[in-house]
């Protein structure tokens, strides 16, 4: 294996619609503090990305069940924008992610808009319907095979960071805003159905 260095994937192009009910606590933190649930693909397996990379699905998956003590603690945060640095600065800290799981070869994922000042400035950007992505960071060796660079072994995962261009397919983020039980009422232009990027782009599209 080569040298372990700081991968950081940016995943791109518009998913479709994803529903992702809220739990019951979930819409109670939306009502009450006005609090903003994003979800979306956070990994692809064994899918060339733009950065040039592929990794295994068995990776992922071991990687994604270590992620999920931090969910369990409330350690799983990431930050707005990628740094090139495999340490987490509190002061950048926007979002925590509060669930995972496994769609075919694709990794979803759901998270929290957090009420810190870089969780403000991801909000302030959702209500301007500026599209947002979701990026892996991680430290790991990669290895050439047949033209192609694979995420070898060693691969450890740090985060999840909110960001503008991501760089694996279908990595833009929706906004969770619907539920089985009741329409929220915290921003009228979300209020009762899950706000797609990609149905903002196809509105422009069409003007």
């Amino acid at each position: 294996m080569g040298e372990r260095i700081l991968l950081r994937e940016f995943y791109s192009g518009a998913t479709p619609v994803k529903t992702t009910f809220l739990t019951e606590y979930e819409q109670l933190d939306v009502r009450k503090n006005n609090t903003m649930y994003l979800n979306g693909i956070f990994q692809r397996a064994n899918v060339l990305n733009q950065n040039g990379r592929i990794y295994s699905r068995d990776i992922l998956e071991r990687e994604d069940k270590k992620f999920q003590e931090k969910i369990q603690y409330n350690l799983s945060t990431g930050e707005c924008d990628h740094p090139d640095t495999a340490v987490l600065t509190l002061r950048n800290i926007s979002h925590l992610i509060v669930e995972t799981w496994w769609e075919d070869d694709a990794l979803w994922g759901k998270l929290r808009i957090l009420n810190t000042e870089a969780g403000r400035y991801l909000k302030d950007l959702v209500n301007e319907r500026i599209p947002l992505a979701i990026s892996s960071r991680g430290m790991g060796s990669v290895r050439e095979a047949s033209g192609k660079t694979f995420v070898n072994d060693d691969f450890d995962l740090i985060c999840y960071d909110c960001v503008a261009d991501p760089s694996t397919p279908g990595a833009f983020l929706n906004l969770v805003a619907e539920s089985k039980h009741s329409n929220f009422s915290n921003n009228q232009n979300f209020q009762g159905k899950e706000y797609s990027i990609s149905s903002i782009l196809n509105e422009i599209l069409k003007k």
